[in-house]
């Protein structure tokens, strides 16, 4: 998902792009105003910033999405389930912070792979991105803590300046292929050798139901996530029911993406020629191979 800060912060900071980080929510408290810490990959839980009520809505990718997709590798599946970049890599990476979402949970636990037949079934409703509007500034206990390593302890390297909410439901059906019978089932069915694309809902309906008859109950693992609760489906047809009932429902509205920053590009009382505490050796190393895999 592309959100539209990239010509917010042209226009209104002249920030590089790259100088934004896409996030997950975790499952701890974080927003706007909280912080982040880039190299041990975790939110800070407190603000360090001063800044006012008001907000700017961002331009980019809004609205409603309901679509299946035959899955065929983990970096599709991140793909389809708009992971943001950084946590695409850390989680294939086994990298992931233990406070990672539930989005992440998801994508972590659903293992794809050639011998096995994934259905995913998403759906999200998304407002646009809302960020800070006006001046931001380090409350006056944290100004002398720039430049040293309580800072980037206690607030992190990076400051969350943007929110995203909405609803969004995942789920996947799989067939895991363990002999001869279930693959000629499935060859007979058409399900083998099916374009792994995007599909309607009527054909995905159609392939997770024949999924179904072609193989043993025992065979076919569901995995279920959505904002407002996590669960299993029972059966497929359980799961199906949840799929078309989840865009009709009114659920409660949770975080979908973040958008953080570097506080020294942002912040307005930000001490001249004071950077952020200076990485150790091992830090710098992680920064090149992040680097080098990216």
């Amino acid at each position: 998902m592309t959100c539209g800060l990239l010509t917010l912060g042209v226009a209104q900071t002249g920030l590089a792009a790259d100088q934004y980080l896409e996030l997950e929510p975790p499952k701890t408290l974080t927003g706007r105003g909280y912080g982040y810490n880039s190299i041990s990959r975790e939110f800070v839980l407190r603000q360090c910033v001063q800044f006012g009520a008001g907000l700017l809505d961002g331009s980019g990718a809004s609205g409603d999405e309901f679509k299946f997709s035959s899955i065929i590798s983990n970096s599709q599946l991140a793909d389809e389930m708009n992971l943001a970049v950084n946590t695409k890599f850390s989680a294939s990476m086994g990298l992931v912070s233990a406070n990672a979402s539930s989005k992440v949970d998801f994508f972590q636990t659903t293992k794809t792979n050639f011998n096995t037949h994934t259905i995913l079934a998403k759906y999200h409703n998304v407002e646009p991105m809302k960020f800070v509007a006006g001046d931001i500034n380090l409350k006056p206990e944290y100004l002398a803590m720039v430049g040293t390593p309580a800072f980037r302890a206690q607030c992190g390297d990076y400051i969350v300046i943007g929110e995203q909410k909405g609803r969004w439901f995942f789920g996947t059906v799989q067939l895991s292929v363990r002999d001869t019978l279930t693959e000629s089932k499935l060859a007979a069915s058409g399900v083998i050798g099916v374009e792994y694309a995007t599909m309607n809902a009527e054909v995905g309906v159609s392939t997770i139901n024949k999924l179904k008859q072609a193989s043993n109950t025992q065979d076919l693992e569901i995995h279920v996530t959505s904002s407002g609760t996590n669960s299993a489906s029972l059966s497929v047809d359980q799961f199906l029911q949840q799929v078309q009932a989840f865009p009709g429902q009114n659920g409660a509205k949770q975080t979908f993406k973040l958008m953080a920053v570097p506080y020294e590009d942002i912040v307005a009382n930000w001490p001249v020629n004071n950077p952020l505490a200076p990485l150790t050796s091992e830090q710098k190393l992680t920064k090149l191979a992040e680097a080098a895999w990216g």
